[in-house]
């Protein structure tokens, strides 16, 4: 599995790189993550728009907002159902005394706990919104030349060549990745014209 911490605040791309931000990709990349599709977004990427307070910004800010309280009410339910399920596990612990039963209940009070912490830090949000971990599949910020001038826009993370079938897509099973002394060969068709620029931080690989 590879991952990279990267920059994640597309303001601070369009401040560094002199480029203009792609309102209207992002509004739809957001957009499409409303209406259900697979459109995965690091929590920094979401708090940067939720922070910002320019007007233009507004509509995926208020998409952005709309997501959160939706993980936030996924959470409510996930703590109510598997704290019915805890005092079922419980009465049937006293009961029974199995060691199953026993189990059961550590699990459950173990889910608990996590989606109470996964609730409040959707609540408080995260202080530090410029950089964040990217994995496969994700959505970040990157910038890129659209109409001769720079453009920062989301693209994801697990981008396929251009000869590689979208059916194959689900086959591959990590990232492509290339040295930059073979940019010439397999990606001769993409380099130079049909990728862009990320700004990471720090690479990482499990071996």
């Amino acid at each position: 599995m590879y991952s990279a911490t990267v920059w994640t605040d597309p303001k601070l791309y369009a401040s560094h790189f002199h480029a203009a931000i792609g309102l209207d990709a992002f509004f739809h990349s957001f957009q499409q993550r409303a209406k259900g599709d697979r459109v995965i977004v690091p929590t920094e990427v979401d708090q940067a728009f939720l922070e910002s307070r320019e007007p233009e910004f507004e509509p995926i800010r208020n998409l952005a907002m709309g997501h959160r309280l939706e993980q936030i009410r996924a959470a409510d339910e996930e703590i109510a159902s598997r704290s019915a399920r805890l005092i079922d596990a419980e009465r049937q612990l006293e009961m029974k005394r199995a060691k199953a039963a026993g189990h059961s209940s550590c699990r459950i009070s173990y889910k608990i706990t996590q989606a109470r912490r996964r609730r409040e830090a959707l609540v408080q949000g995260v202080e530090q919104f410029e950089v964040g971990r990217m994995f496969p599949g994700s959505f970040v910020p990157i910038v890129t030349m659209q109409d001769a001038r720079m453009v920062v826009r989301p693209m994801r993370y697990q981008c396929r060549p251009a000869h590689v079938e979208r059916r194959m897509e689900n086959m591959l099973e990590s990232p492509h990745h290339a040295r930059k002394d073979r940019l010439q060969g397999r990606w001769q068709q993409e380099f130079g014209h049909t990728h862009g620029v990320i700004a990471v931080e720090s690479f990482f690989e499990a071996v």
